[in-house]
């Protein structure tokens, strides 16, 4: 390829470039925020009345592979999450962002693998947390979630009928 031809397709390819990486930008933004209202509710499900409303989920416009997330704490607008709560509440607000994904296109053909998602929740937490999965896991194809949290085990294991469908393995 010669050099003239080179100076033309450049600029094109430039701009190819930028319509791709905002169309991109824009069809993730909107699945974020499609999808903020559903991680509020799941969170309040775990967290009631802990005071986390309105959560926002944004990619941030400057840096690459970001995700900016902000709610409503305690009054104070676009409070960023992870400067006021402990490790439990950030991994429990991962996990939402993760389910609300997983449900969004067709959950009832998807296969949900949850693995040890309890490490760092107190047992209140716990207990909501475990009801909140069961409730959600039941709109998969199949849901298999592993933990060593043995408590867990049990309450399936002894729950009955609410959860006669749930297997166990050692």
């Amino acid at each position: 390829m010669i050099r003239q031809d080179l100076d033309v397709l450049m600029p094109r390819l430039k701009r190819a470039l930028e319509v791709v990486e905002s169309e991109r930008k824009k069809y993730a933004d909107k699945i974020l925020h499609d999808i903020a209202d559903d991680v509020s509710r799941l969170y309040e499900k775990v967290h009631p009345g802990e005071g986390l409303n309105k959560i926002s989920l944004d990619l941030d416009p400057v840096r690459r592979a970001s995700l900016e997330i902000a709610a409503d704490f305690q009054g104070q607008q676009g409070a960023p999450p992870q400067a006021y709560f402990s490790d439990s509440h950030l991994d429990t607000l991962g996990l939402c962002v993760f389910l609300a994904l997983a449900r969004r296109e067709t959950p009832g053909e998807a296969i949900l693998v949850l693995d040890d998602v309890l490490g760092s929740m107190d047992e209140p937490h716990v207990e909501r947390l475990i009801e909140m999965l069961y409730e959600k896991a039941g709109k998969f194809r199949q849901s298999i979630i592993t933990t060593h949290y043995r408590p867990w085990r049990e309450k399936f294991r002894w729950a009955g009928s609410v959860m006669a469908n749930v297997s166990l393995s050692s």
